[in-house]
């Protein structure tokens, strides 16, 4: 059950790093838009997977002892684990997407 989440987590890690503006029309921008929602439904029908998979990772990280115990119990999230975004991070192109969508 955790591989299929981690599986599919690679996965979506994939689709997210492909996002971006392709073009500044508002037919596409929304085509891109509706895309981007199917995806975050998905993320979040997935959600309680993950979460389940993580406390498993958890529960067993708490039965192990010694000094790997220690070092896996300090390790970070790994970046697919991070709350999605799925506008542009640059503020110009968001802004140009926002003006495109209320055209």
């Amino acid at each position: 059950d955790e591989v299929e989440v981690l599986n599919w987590l690679a996965e979506v890690e994939d689709k997210l790093s492909l996002v971006s503006v392709k073009d500044y029309r508002r037919e596409v921008l929304q085509q891109q838009h509706s895309g981007q929602l199917a995806l975050n439904d998905e993320i979040v029908n997935r959600k309680k997977h993950v979460d389940q998979a993580i406390k498993n990772g958890q529960a067993l990280l708490k039965q192990t002892t010694g000094r790997r115990g220690k070092d896996a119990r300090q390790w970070p999230h790994p970046p697919c684990l991070r709350q999605p975004t799925f506008l542009p991070r640059d503020s110009t192109t968001r802004t140009m997407q926002k003006r495109a969508l209320q055209n």
